[in-house]
């Protein structure tokens, strides 16, 4: 039976995929229903997804792939994304140190998730947004879903952001992330305004 998070024969693999839907039914219920403080669709997707991953460890690839954020709604995602920055936030006060992935694991991982569907749905101003918030913008340089249709869109609201930096260092970053697309693009005239 399953009393943890890991599952072994054929009935502990139905239930964990169905708590993982559940948890997904919960997490959009939660967007709207739930304390916006206590972020709750977040916990929520979050016990989901480890569902989903434990059910990809045990071989059942076909239910693992159903932890699509996309087929939730555009809406959930910039939810999501919301309450991933505030938990981030909250777990940089508590004292994780923002430099190191590991405390982050698990947001960065719905990070990993969240950017690329944004950036493929017209919507790379949230991507860039949520990567500034949990200070991992140089993972938009790893996207392959930046090319000729919106590096334009992308750059330019890097650069246009670039001016709201107090911090020298981020400055430098979201500008260098800039000139690092533009020049995969072969946009070599754009990349040295």
């Amino acid at each position: 039976s399953i009393g943890g998070d890991e599952g072994t024969d054929l009935g502990d693999k139905e239930l964990l995929f169905l708590r993982a839907r559940l948890g997904d039914v919960l997490a959009v219920l939660a967007m709207t229903l739930g304390k916006h403080d206590e972020r709750e669709s977040l916990k929520f997707k979050l016990k989901g997804t480890r569902d989903y991953e434990t059910l990809a460890k045990l071989g059942d690839t076909a239910a693992a792939a159903d932890n699509n954020l996309g087929s939730w709604g555009h809406e959930f995602v910039r939810s999501l994304a919301g309450e991933i920055g505030q938990e981030y936030n909250a777990r940089v006060i508590a004292g994780a140190d923002p430099e190191e992935d590991e405390p982050f694991q698990d947001l960065l991982g719905m990070v990993d998730v969240i950017v690329p569907f944004n950036v493929s749905h017209n919507a790379e101003a949230e991507a860039i947004d949520l990567l500034i918030e949990v200070q991992r913008l140089k993972k938009i340089l790893e996207l392959d879903s930046i090319d000729q249709n919106n590096y334009r869109r992308v750059c330019l609201y890097l650069i246009k952001t670039a001016d709201f930096m107090s911090d020298p260092d981020d400055y430098e970053e979201v500008l260098e992330s800039a000139y690092e697309i533009f020049r995969k693009q072969k946009q070599y005239y754009d990349a040295l305004r």
